[in-house]
């Protein structure tokens, strides 16, 4: 995995899902935005969600094996992506406020499943870097790194992807 940033912990790696175009429909079929079906603030995430936990599905379950050995590769000890996994899918120049992941985990990451020209990139505000999307493009950062997404500028554009929390495994 390349370190993009040191100080604190930006990673990339690229690799492909086998059931990218499944999870893709999946999460377009089931995203919402709808509160009472997500646990996270709409306020501050202008995009559809799904949370699989909240409707007692296992839909992420191969994915999160995949990401949470991915992540412990990276660190050399066993971190599992616990049920905090969700779909979101952006379009019409949707994007996510400034925020962190500092009370749920250890680290966030986000994994690229559709991501068309203009959809608007990553941002991160310390470090002051923005990282353009692209399909299979798996990015690992410290969960209190505050983060958000700048709103695409091309309106026909969209975004799917799958975020996720992890922490290590204490055995």
């Amino acid at each position: 995995m390349l370190v993009l940033n040191k100080v604190p912990e930006i990673y990339q790696d690229y690799f492909r899902l086998d059931n990218a175009v499944d999870l893709v429909e999946l999460i377009r079929a089931k995203a919402t935005r709808e509160q009472i079906n997500t646990s996270i603030r709409l306020d501050t995430a202008y995009c559809k969600i799904y949370q699989p936990k909240k409707f007692m599905s296992d839909d992420f379950e191969q994915c999160r094996n995949t990401f949470s050995k991915k992540i412990s590769s990276t660190f050399k000890d066993e971190y599992k992506v616990n049920d905090d996994i969700w779909g979101l899918d952006y379009d019409n120049g949707e994007g996510t406020k400034f925020h962190d992941h500092r009370n749920d985990s250890q680290y966030s990451a986000i994994y690229y499943l559709v991501a068309d020209e203009g959809c608007g990139p990553l941002v991160f505000k310390n470090p002051d870097m923005e990282i353009e999307p692209k399909p299979g493009l798996f990015i690992l950062f410290d969960s209190r790194v505050e983060h958000g997404v700048l709103p695409g500028l091309n309106p026909t554009a969209r975004r799917t992807c799958i975020a996720m929390n992890a922490k290590v495994i204490v055995l």
